[in-house]
């Protein structure tokens, strides 16, 4: 242990995504076989043509197919089908037919959920090949958002990041590569759309559309993920206690963006970042005993365990409450994570400690997990190192709100509201400073005396967001497959 109590922390290390290819194990054996067998099925309902493979697990595999309509003609239209690969496996249909429970039914048609399509309409229930629940190996058909994911994203964004890096140390840096190279970072006004986006989903897990049968066509009517109004005596209805449990940057999926080819600002519609995957979702119950809770609350992936995770006993704690907090966790380390491009390493030396942030009670000194954003309180400068001046161009609000959604107490926690209210705040301040500050904008803008493609401006022009737009979503790096070329044979 160090002098400080907090023993050995752990360092920040880049999220890069791994591309390599692993060989033709077993697991891409059995993904070859299922996905031959279901590509012949489904090519009989006449609705879809295969396009690729969108990636494969241990236990099912996502393929992307074209729309067609009743006359065979395409659509325009992309869905992904996941199917099973491991076909004696009741644990993966159990888990495939509560990711369809959810999707169809609780989050049908809302905003920033990825959503079921319906495929065979006419098609009666028991016949049905896909999206039945009835049958022994479940298969989902849903939306295909083919722009990537938060993780996908981060790891771009450190690729360009290296790419820039090396140039530099190579002495090969020249102008053209300066000024066309990818911005090495999320612009600080984006952060705030994607962090109100990320609320959204976390809203409409609180307060589900639920209660809507049957499944949602292509051309589903969309419901706004809203908080409930106060009631006369300022009390809002309860929300449920409906817990993701897998929600991190992996599982968050880039959708619908209005880019312009016009020199302006592009701006994020409704269906900017959606929620997916939600084989791990459940609806946490109180009446559970001991026993239970410590069992069901460690779901997920270890790494991005809230700290009632880490610590399985405090779900039997009353002092904790087991609920929306742990989705709020879930959105403040991915916003982390977008944020530093990183994630702390090794998780078991990753420990809470005392930052000073902002509430609406003031300042106040809260024990979070995301203390590498904020600088250590006085007296005890030794705590930690102090944030990168990378991190410090970012809006200290928006630090200090993703250090609170870190918080180690679930108390301590910011409720949907205060985070609502805080995003549009900072959305509209953010947006808003070049006006008042046009000279510092153009310095610091694309071409501009003081532009720096890798640091984050303390100004951020249109040009600027308009450049990590059209970077990474309309001439995003190429998605490449280490398996392209070898499911041909399917």
């Amino acid at each position: 242990m160090s002098d400080d109590g907090y023993g050995e922390l752990a360092e920040l290390y880049p999220l890069v995504k791994d591309r390599k290819f692993e060989g033709e194990t077993e697991g891409f054996k059995r993904a070859k076989a299922a996905g031959k067998r279901f590509r012949e099925e489904f090519t009989k309902l006449g609705k879809l043509k295969y396009e690729r493979v969108l990636g494969f697990g241990g236990f099912g595999m996502v393929q992307l197919w074209s729309l067609l309509d009743d006359d065979g003609r395409a659509t325009g239209r992309s869905v992904a089908v996941k199917l099973p690969t491991r076909g004696g496996s009741r644990k993966h249909a159990d888990t495939t037919r509560w990711e369809m429970h959810y999707m169809g039914l609780v989050f049908r048609n809302l905003d920033h959920f990825v959503q079921l399509v319906d495929v065979e309409k006419n098609t009666p229930e028991a016949q049905r090949l896909t999206n039945n629940n009835a049958v022994a190996q479940p298969v989902l058909v849903m939306e295909a958002l083919q722009k990537c994911n938060l993780f996908e994203l981060i790891s771009w964004i450190n690729e360009s990041r290296e790419a820039y890096v090396q140039v530099q140390d190579e002495g090969r840096m020249d102008f053209p590569f300066f000024m066309n190279c990818k911005l090495g970072y999320v612009p600080n006004r984006v952060m705030w759309k994607f962090f109100w986006c990320l609320l959204k989903g976390v809203v409409g897990m609180a307060y589900p559309n639920e209660g809507n049968a049957g499944l949602p066509s292509v051309d589903g009517t969309s419901v706004r993920e809203m908080i409930p109004p106060e009631d006369p005596d300022r009390t809002r209805p309860e929300p449920s206690t409906i817990i993701h449990f897998d929600l991190d940057p992996q599982n968050v999926l880039v959708g619908d963006l209005d880019i312009s080819e016009h020199r302006h600002i592009p701006k994020l519609k409704a269906r900017s970042l959606l929620v997916a995957d939600f084989g791990l979702t459940l609806r946490w119950r109180n009446r559970w005993n001991d026993h239970i809770k410590t069992s069901r609350i460690e779901r997920g992936k270890p790494t991005w365990y809230a700290p009632e995770q880490r610590n399985p006993m405090r779900a039997t704690d009353p002092h904790y409450h087991i609920g929306w907090e742990l989705n709020v966790w879930a959105i403040g380390l991915t916003m982390f994570n977008l944020l530093t491009l990183s994630h702390p390493v090794p998780n078991e030396d990753w420990f809470p400690q005392p930052r000073v942030v902002q509430s609406p009670r003031g300042d106040i000194v809260v024990e979070t997990y995301g203390w590498f954003l904020i600088q250590p309180p006085p007296p005890n400068p030794a705590m930690a190192p102090d944030p990168t001046i990378y991190m410090e161009r970012y809006d200290f609000t928006l630090r200090s709100l993703i250090a609170r959604c870190m918080a180690d107490d679930t108390n301590d926690r910011p409720d949907f509201h205060e985070i609502w209210t805080a995003c549009m705040l900072g959305i509209a301040e953010t947006d808003t400073r070049k006006n008042f500050n046009q000279e510092n904008a153009a310095l610091l803008s694309v071409g501009g005396d003081h532009y720096d493609p890798m640091i984050v401006p303390e100004v951020e022009s249109d040009e600027i967001v308009h450049k990590f737009y059209q970077d990474y979503f309309v001439n995003p790096p190429a998605r490449a497959d280490p398996y392209a070329g070898r499911w041909s044979d399917q």
